[in-house]
């Protein structure tokens, strides 16, 4: 389906045709007196430096290009109509600990690490829930938008460290109102 958001601007290739039919009048005009100028070699020697191929080269390249520009002017828009999608599913938000506590290898090699790896096997069953990230220490900051794009959210999962956020503590207070605005 082809749409145009201006279609009053097809009255401008009238205008268009126009000045073509006069240019090529013109340059009938103008080869008929070139004809009437001389023989071939007085014509030769006055049109030496003349490149008339070049000329009419450039022209046609003036009037394509002309062509071209009214036809995006009319702005023509292919594609198919627009629907509401009903979707199903959750919003989930993740607020994932940045702090240095998170360094600590009471679970190998490390909590940050176990936590990384086990909310990526989360995202991994997840169909059709938006995700998104939150990660805090003494401040908490939105690290990943609610996205449906699981490998987006899973890489930005696998950046997380604990020296992302230079603020240490843990302000888990501050995550949730986070959390809660964007939900």
């Amino acid at each position: 389906m082809v749409r145009y958001t201006h279609p009053e601007m097809f009255y401008m290739f009238a205008f268009f045709f126009i000045i073509i039919i006069w240019y090529f009048y013109e340059g009938k005009k103008l080869n008929s007196n070139l004809d009437k100028l001389g023989i071939y070699p007085i014509k030769k020697f006055l049109f030496n430096r003349a490149r008339f191929s070049r000329i009419s080269f450039r022209s046609f390249l003036f009037f394509f290009g002309s062509f071209f520009i009214i036809l995006a002017s009319t702005g023509p828009q292919i594609g198919t109509k627009l629907t509401e999608l009903n979707r199903k599913g959750i919003d989930l938000i993740i607020l994932m600990d940045t702090s240095s506590s998170m360094d600590a290898t009471d679970v190998k090699p490390s909590r940050i690490e176990k936590a990384k790896y086990e909310l990526g096997r989360l995202i991994n069953f997840l169909e059709g829930d938006r995700v998104g990230l939150i990660a805090f220490a003494g401040s908490a900051h939105l690290h990943c938008p609610l996205t449906e794009d699981y490998s987006a959210a899973k890489l930005f999962l696998n950046s997380i460290n604990t020296k992302l956020i230079s603020n240490q503590g843990t302000d888990v207070a501050d995550a949730i109102r986070l959390a809660l605005d964007r939900i």
